[in-house]
């Protein structure tokens, strides 16, 4: 069972308690301020007892340290960065006693004071998806709005506000934004929905507009990474297939098969898709640790590396040419070098000495 269900299954459980009651925590943190190198990787690990980030110097291809940055019964499963050292955390919920969250809490790690100030949402906000413009949309749990549609919250990034609130039909999977400002969410009804809907956001006005309706079988948005005017997007974690779909209509132009199966995050760098392959178990037995390299121009597999266990996220930086990988059984790090595909570097974190441990969740680069 992969961390996230595991947690997610004890909220179901023994969700009891409100919105907004009295929280005692265990304060911002501790460790000293961390700096903030020129090209840093940012790396959030929501195990028990951590909530702390990791902060790597992609030059050096050291850690450069960590720090706990939410009180421990604060449970947030994503994070964005702001500008260069600005981390937004959505918080889903408050754990033991547990509680809905509603908030956004933002730090900057480098600073001794690091709490920067919080946003208030709707409840149970779980993931955030940042825009060009300094925007994100927060994605709710829940259906919140009086229990007929889901909650989407439009926040500031750099103002630390609402903007907006906008009601979706379904749960959001995704949101994607085209090289020319052109920005679409995924949402569907239900899991089990025949269909999935991609609908168009107009940020001059803040607002929803023309809507498409697709087959769920078509692929899954969740991880999908856009190049040009196409959205490159696993089937799921059953198959063994990449799918490349035009946008807005959602048309399937090609299909890569896969050497291995589960296939999640992705990331695209000198036009090659860098695939993660992940069967979400928590423990590193039945787990993968590869990586499948893809020629998109021959649409076709040309390697497949071996990286960390359990590979949960993966993240390109320009500014380097360097690709990192993340572990999500154990506090490692593997970096490729997208120039000869080859890992060159394995980093061990000494947040947990045992690769079977809870590892890493999600991982930043700002661009």
């Amino acid at each position: 069972m992969s961390k996230k269900l595991l947690l997610s299954s004890i909220l179901l459980v023994v969700l009891v308690g409100c919105v907004g009651c009295n929280r005692e925590d265990d304060g911002y943190g501790w460790g000293d301020p961390l700096p903030i190198p020129e090209h840093p990787a940012f790396i959030w690990n929501s195990g028990p007892d951590a909530n702390t980030i990791t902060i790597l110097d992609l030059d050096k291809e050291e850690i450069v340290g960590r720090r706990q940055v939410l009180p421990r019964r604060y449970v947030s499963y994503d994070f964005a960065v702001y500008g260069k050292s600005t981390l937004l955390f959505p918080i889903d919920y408050f754990d033991i006693p547990v509680e809905l969250g509603d908030e956004v809490i933002i730090v900057d790690p480098s600073l001794e004071e690091q709490k920067l100030g919080s946003i208030s949402t709707y409840p149970s906000p779980a993931g955030i998806y940042p825009l060009s413009d300094g925007k994100a949309f927060i994605r709710h749990a829940f259906r919140s709005y009086q229990d007929t549609a889901w909650t989407l919250t439009l926040i500031d990034m750099q103002g630390r506000k609402v903007i907006k609130e906008l009601y979706i039909q379904g749960l959001l999977g995704n949101v994607i934004q085209l090289p020319d400002g052109r920005t679409y969410i995924f949402w569907r009804e239900t899991t089990n929905s025949p269909t999935q809907v991609i609908q168009e956001f107009y940020s001059s006005t803040n607002s929803l507009g023309k809507r498409f309706e697709f087959s769920a079988s078509v692929f899954d948005p969740y991880s999908a990474v856009v190049i040009g005017d196409s959205l490159i997007a696993s089937l799921g974690s059953a198959y063994k297939t990449i799918e490349i779909v035009s946008i807005p209509s959602c048309k399937i132009t090609a299909s890569i098969t896969l050497s291995e199966k589960s296939p999640e995050h992705m990331v695209y760098a000198n036009n090659k898709l860098y695939v993660c392959h992940n069967t979400g178990g928590l423990m590193a037995h039945g787990n993968l640790n590869k990586v499948s390299v893809i020629d998109l121009d021959a649409k076709a597999v040309i390697k497949v590396l071996d990286v960390c266990n359990g590979p949960c996220d993966i993240a390109y930086s320009e500014a380097t040419n360097k690709i990192v990988v993340i572990s999500h059984v154990g506090t490692v790090i593997s970096i490729i070098d997208p120039q000869t595909d080859s890992v060159t570097n394995t980093l061990v974190s000494d947040e947990v000495g045992d690769v079977d441990e809870w590892g890493y969740d999600r991982l930043r680069i700002p661009e």
